[in-house]
C-alpha cells in the first residue's frame, strides 16, 4: 500500500467530491501522489453516501490512494502524520474543518486555525467583516421563533433571509416576507438536519439584501488573494419559500460595480484570514454596492470539468489553488495577468417543481444540438426513480454546461 508514496510526496485531499476531483490530475501532472480522505457518512444515509462517493469516485481518470476517516480525530490524525504529506486540501465543504485541523497539527501550509470559525460558520464571518469596518449584513443566531420575531420587529426589517448557522448548498435557505412566513419557516427548519446531517437547533436571521448576485473564486497565498473566476448567477423562489440556484454565466469583463467588487472580495478574504488556498464566495450588489453573502473555504462546486472551466477561464480552480502552496512564482505571475476570459460559459440548472416520476427528458437530446452545447448532468431517468422537489443544490436533478 502507497507504493507510490516511497518516491512521490503525499498530498492528500479531504472529501474529495464534486470539482475536488479535479485535484487528482492536477497532483499527478505536478509529480506528487494524490491520497483522498474519505469522510464518515455523518448523518447521511450509509447506502446513499457510499452510492454518492462512488459516483464522484468514477469521474476520476487516474490512480489514487485511499484512506478513511476514523471514529476519533486522533486515529485519523496518527494515519495521515504517517503518510507524511506536502499538504491536506479540501476537496469539499465536509472537507474543510477536517483538513485545517490536521494541516495546523502537521505543521504545514495553510490557514491559522484560529480562523476556522470565521470561515465555516455564517455568522461569525459577518461578524468579522463588522470587525473590519466592511460592510455586512446584519443578523442575529436564535434558538427560538420568539427570538427570531423580537429581532425582525426590533430592526424593523421588511424581509429576512433565514438559514442554518452552519450548512452549504442552499441548504435550510428561506426566505420570509412576514411575520407568519418567519414562524412557518422557522417551524419546518428546527424539525430539519443541515446538508451535513445534524440537527438544526439555532438559525441565522438575516435581513435580506436585493440585489445582483455574484460568485467570486479566489486562491491565497501567504495572505495574498487573486481572482480566479467570477460568475453571475440568478436564484428564484421555490412555492415553499426556499432559495434555488436557476443558472450562472461568467462575468468576462468587470465594469465599474464588477471591479469594486473584486476588490471588496479581497478584503473579505483578509478579513477572514485566509492565508493559504480558495474561498468561493457568494456576493451582491445592491445600490449600496457589493456584499458578501457567504464564504464557502473549498474549490467551486457543481463537479465542473477543468476542461470546461479552461476553456473559459484559461485556468481551474483546483490546479490555480495548488500554485497558491506549491508554485509562489506562478501564483504571482498569474496574479498580475489582466482578468479577460477567453470564452463565455453558462451552466443552466434543472430545477423540479413538484415530486414526480419522470419517464423522458427533451432536454437531454435538445441540448446536445445546440452549438454552445458542452456537457449535460442528468439525474437518471427511467420512470421508477422519484425526482423530488428542488429545495436546494443538492436536489437539483441536473444541469447543462455551455461556452462559447
Amino acid at each position: 500500500m502507497f507504493d507510490r508514496g516511497d518516491f512521490l510526496r503525499n498530498i492528500i485531499v479531504v472529501d474529495c467530491i464534486s470539482s475536488g476531483t479535479n485535484y487528482i490530475e492536477d497532483i499527478v501532472n505536478r509529480g506528487y501522489n494524490p491520497v483522498v480522505l474519505e469522510l464518515q457518512p455523518g448523518g447521511a444515509d450509509e447506502d446513499e453516501y457510499k452510492q454518492k462517493i462512488k459516483s464522484n469516485y468514477d469521474v476520476i481518470k487516474y490512480d489514487f490512494d485511499l484512506i478513511y476517516e476514523k471514529d476519533s480525530y486522533d486515529e485519523t490524525l496518527e494515519i495521515v502524520r504517517k503518510l507524511n504529506p506536502l499538504l491536506v486540501l479540501a476537496g469539499n465543504e465536509r472537507g474543510v474543518i477536517l483538513s485545517s485541523k490536521l494541516s495546523n497539527d502537521l505543521g504545514l501550509l495553510g490557514t491559522p486555525i484560529e480562523n476556522l470559525d470565521a470561515m465555516t460558520f455564517k455568522d461569525k464571518m459577518h461578524e468579522r467583516l463588522c470587525e473590519a469596518g466592511l460592510r455586512y449584513i446584519r443578523g442575529k443566531v436564535v434558538t427560538s421563533i420568539e427570538e427570531a420575531i423580537e429581532f425582525y420587529e426590533s430592526e424593523s426589517l421588511k424581509e429576512v433571509i433565514i438559514k442554518p448557522v452552519y450548512s452549504f448548498c442552499s441548504v435550510g435557505v428561506c426566505f420570509c416576507s412576514n411575520k407568519n412566513e418567519i414562524i412557518d419557516a422557522m417551524k419546518e427548519l428546527f424539525n430539519q438536519k443541515n446538508a451535513y446531517g445534524d440537527d438544526i437547533n439555532e438559525l441565522l436571521v438575516q435581513e435580506r439584501i436585493d440585489g445582483e448576485e455574484y460568485i467570486v473564486n479566489t486562491t491565497s497565498c501567504d495572505g495574498v488573494p487573486r481572482l480566479i473566476s467570477m460568475w453571475k448567477y440568478e436564484k428564484v423562489k421555490t412555492s415553499k419559500g426556499a432559495i434555488v440556484y436557476d443558472s450562472a454565466c461568467s462575468v468576462n469583463k468587470l465594469n465599474i460595480g464588477e471591479a469594486e467588487l473584486v476588490e471588496y472580495a479581497y478584503d473579505v478574504v483578509n478579513a477572514i484570514g485566509i492565508e493559504y488556498g480558495p474561498v468561493h464566495g457568494e456576493y451582491m450588489i445592491d445600490e449600496k454596492g457589493p456584499v458578501l453573502i457567504e464564504v464557502n473555504c473549498r474549490p467551486c462546486g457543481l463537479t465542473m470539468p477543468a476542461e470546461y472551466l479552461d476553456m473559459i477561464f484559461s485556468q481551474h480552480d483546483t490546479d490555480s489553488i495548488l500554485d497558491s502552496y506549491l508554485s509562489p512564482e506562478n501564483f504571482e505571475e498569474q496574479r498580475k495577468k489582466p482578468y479577460r476570459p477567453s470564452a463565455y460559459g453558462c451552466i443552466k440548472l434543472f430545477i423540479v417543481p413538484e415530486d414526480i416520476f419522470a419517464k423522458s427528458a427533451p432536454i437531454s437530446n435538445m441540448s446536445s444540438n445546440l452549438k454552445s452545447h458542452y456537457s449535460t448532468v442528468l439525474q437518471s431517468i427511467d420512470g421508477n426513480e422519484l425526482f423530488v422537489q428542488t429545495k436546494d443544490l443538492n436536489t437539483s436533478c441536473g444541469h447543462v454546461f455551455f461556452s462559447s
